[in-house]
């Protein structure tokens, strides 16, 4: 007789002498499988599996009756001899179709399996009344994935194997781990690699409605920026239009914001954004690009905060109010006495009626906020309302008070967006993480360009040599703001001037919002020819330590400076933009910039003494002794470190 053939990659299939064999009751058949899997098991157990709210002498009849099922369907010679506690098949007689090739890793087999509509583990099998026995197929289904994913992955990443076979491969393992990103940009990359761009497209349109669906999450910006590419591909192998040559260097930010507002636009369900990043990355010109893309039919509110009205309670509303009266007037709104009093009395020429006005003493901060909350609640009936704050990080806070409610509340047709500087932190930071933190807020961080962002920005806007635009790329650091200034400055022939530039203003703005001894330790700072030694700091400066970590921790969290360490595992400091040094140094009067730079040479020099011809220390002094215009030493430093290279 044929050896019996078990396939268990699918819904489970028996073979014998070339013909299908069904087995009469489900659990002698699970227990076949068991057996097969498991190899020799003790009856108790196997009765725990199959008749667990059985007694002792009916589930040890219910065993005996199933595994005569077995022999009288299969062979009489399927078990092994028989003992009185355990139970074992004789393995010879059987084949696993599929499973003995997979843990052998048979890559024929698997190249094989590939044409398999189902590959699945035992799929739709089940024993009804066999908690235990489910729960052991779930924990053999999963390590059968894990180890079908890990051979799969190895045929996909194998260089030698042919680019058809890798795209199947990619698509059975995207059938099993439908939710693992990294298959869909393999997938992707080979549509690409092949050219099939419309394939590419259609792949990506897949992950993003099933990352947003059941995650409200969207693909990363690498993968983004990725289809992008096959786009421009497929747009210029094509015959028709290009359409925009533009460069959008913020367009997978705007495909996130478009996301949120498609959604708000088909549900009218409220929700809020945060669009965080540093001065000068393009917060507000994203927010402005997004305006162009608003239907008509949408009432639009604008906030601007600004230094300066933190301490004034709801001073941060005055200009949307302003706005809001315009929109009564002209829609002919009819707003509620109680509202109006209300608000007229925080904002004199909010309402028409010059008798509405109320005693100051019988209004109180809860009974504002939920003013303003019924306001854009009825505003909202009306018409969708969006809102949107920038610079939030200056809003006085009650007006934050109220932003809050208003998320937190208002379920239906409002749309917020905020613009928050990361470089600034207050009393909202918390406010906002708890926010994020009930998914009633969804943040979008806005990053500096790479290197091939800058270039592309650039290019759309100056034609430049690779050189000069490397040179803008390390200065700027693919801050948008400075890379434009460059440019600006290159256009009209100008010698670049940090302190009379836009970029000047942002980072004099950041620093005048410090303490006076953190804006001190910082000139100190920008003193340093190179990282910033901690140790060495401290000797220069005569500053506590203490003090000294105060003050780092607090310019750290303002963003001004990083940590990181060196090639000796020490921690050091650098800022966190080159211009942000620049700028300093820029601002010391010469004499004070002079006396550091003794006072950094002189301390050096004393550690040279101490050191083994350290060549790094020459350079130091070099630059030092040059920067106070001693040149005598300079020289003599310059010299020594070409003398001990």
């Amino acid at each position: 007789m044929d050896r019996i053939s078990i396939d268990l990659l699918g819904e489970p299939k028996i073979m014998m002498d070339n013909k299908t064999v069904k087995i009469p009751l489900k659990k002698a058949e699970g227990l076949l499988y068991m057996l097969l899997l498991e190899g020799q098991m003790e009856k108790l157990r196997l009765c725990s599996y199959f008749w667990p709210e059985a007694s002792p002498e009916i589930s040890k009849k219910n065993l005996r009756n199933a595994i005569y099922i077995l022999r009288k369907i299969l062979n009489k010679n399927i078990f092994k001899e028989l003992n009185r506690s355990t139970v074992e098949l004789n393995r010879e007689l059987f084949i696993m179709e599929g499973l003995d090739y997979l843990v052998e890793f048979d890559e024929s087999y698997l190249l094989k399996s590939l044409n398999r509509d189902n590959i699945n583990f035992m799929d739709n099998f089940h024993i009804s009344n066999s908690y235990e026995f489910d729960m052991w197929i779930e924990e053999k289904r999963s390590k059968y994935i894990s180890k079908l994913e890990k051979h799969m992955y190895l045929i996909v990443f194998d260089k030698k194997t042919n680019i058809d076979i890798k795209i199947k491969t990619c698509e059975k393992l995207i059938q099993h781990c439908n939710f693992n990103e990294k298959y869909y940009i393999e997938l992707i990359k080979l549509y690409k690699e092949k050219k099939e761009w419309k394939k590419s497209i259609s792949i990506y349109r897949k992950l993003e409605k099933i990352l947003y669906t059941e995650f409200s999450l969207a693909p990363t910006k690498e993968v983004y920026d990725m289809v992008e590419e096959i786009i421009e591909n497929k747009q210029r192998n094509g015959k028709g239009n290009r359409g925009n040559t533009a460069v959008k260097i913020r367009s997978y930010e705007m495909s996130l914001v478009l996301k949120k507002y498609e959604d708000f636009d088909r549900t009218s369900l409220s929700k809020s954004l945060m669009i965080s990043g540093e001065s000068g990355i393009g917060k507000t010109t994203l927010i402005n690009s997004f305006k162009r893309e608003i239907k008509d039919d949408y009432y639009i509110l604008n906030m601007n905060c600004f230094k300066g009205e933190e301490g004034f309670s709801y001073e941060s509303f005055r200009p949307v109010l302003g706005q809001v009266s315009n929109i009564i007037k002209n829609d002919n709104l009819n707003i509620p006495d109680s509202i109006n009093l209300v608000l007229s009395t925080l904002y004199p020429g909010f309402s028409n009626n010059n008798n509405c006005q109320v005693p100051e003493k019988e209004i109180n901060n809860n009974v504002i906020e939920q003013v303003f909350v019924s306001l854009f609640s009825l505003l909202s009936i009306k018409k969708k309302l969006i809102i949107i704050v920038d610079d939030i990080n200056w809003i006085d806070a009650m007006s934050f008070r109220v932003i809050k409610k208003i998320i937190s509340q208002l379920k239906y047709n409002i749309f917020t967006i905020l613009a928050c500087d990361s470089n600034s932190s207050g009393s909202q930071d918390q406010i906002l993480e708890y926010l994020k933190s009930r998914n009633l807020l969804y943040e979008i961080k806005i990053a500096r360009l790479s290197k091939n962002e800058t270039y592309k920005f650039i290019k759309s806007n100056i034609n430049m040599d690779f050189k000069t635009m490397d040179y803008i790329y390390e200065q700027s650091e693919g801050n948008p703001l400075f890379v434009m200034e460059y440019i600006k400055n290159l256009k009209q022939d100008k010698e670049w001037d940090i302190k009379n530039s836009s970029m000047g203003e942002f980072i004099k703005e950041r620093i005048n919002c410090l303490e006076e001894e953190s804006k001190k330790f910082i000139e100190i700072c920008a003193v340093f020819y190179d990282d910033i030694n901690l140790n060495d700091l401290s000797k220069i400066a005569r500053i506590d330590e203490i003090t000294m970590i105060d003050t780092i921790e607090d310019l750290i969290d303002k963003n001004i400076l990083n940590e990181q360490k060196d090639y000796n595992d020490e921690i050091e400091l650098v800022f966190s933009h080159n211009q942000i040094k620049s700028f300093l140094r820029k601002e010391m009067t010469y004499s004070k910039r002079n006396l550091w730079n003794r006072r950094f040479a002189e301390y050096y020099e004393r550690k040279i003494q101490d050191s083994d011809n350290d060549i790094e220390l020459y350079a130091k002094l070099s630059y030092y002794f040059n920067e106070c215009n001693d040149r005598v030493k300079k020289f003599k430093y310059r010299v020594q470190r070409f003398l001990n290279n």
